[in-house]
């Protein structure tokens, strides 16, 4: 990639714009074909597992790759109201994964509200909008 920019900033803005429109029709093209191959995977996926069901097998091989069952157990939430209620019962804070809701976060710094233990750190980008002739 050439480093070499154009020497007026509007000129500048108007590349990176235009950079970023072949990126993302690119990026569509490969993102679709990926989607249709994860979905072709997941078929076969989920007809080899159906397979290892019917013939009560947890595993099998191929010529070049064997296959076997592994289970992991997801949690999903039926009641919030319980969940927190527990854990401030038992101090069981682990249960929770280790990171502050953005939103939240800055919800409560516009109100002039301090999280303790919390800092902030501001990350900038750059919005490009095409304009409307």
């Amino acid at each position: 990639m050439a480093s070499k920019f154009p020497a007026k900033l509007g000129a500048c803005i108007d590349l990176a714009y235009e950079t970023r429109g072949k990126r993302l029709e690119k990026q569509k093209v490969y993102e679709d074909e990926i989607a249709e191959m994860k979905r072709a995977e997941d078929a076969i996926e989920e007809h080899i597992i159906k397979t290892f069901g019917k013939v009560e097998i947890e595993g099998a091989k191929g010529t070049y790759v064997s296959a076997s069952i592994s289970r992991v157990i997801y949690p999903e939430v039926k009641d919030w109201n319980k969940v927190y209620a527990w854990v401030k019962k038992t101090g069981a804070f682990e249960i929770f994964e280790k990171r502050i809701a953005r939103g939240a976060f800055k919800e409560r710094v516009e109100k002039g509200e301090t999280v303790p233990g919390v800092e902030s750190y501001e990350k900038m980008s750059l919005s490009l909008t095409k304009i409307k002739k």
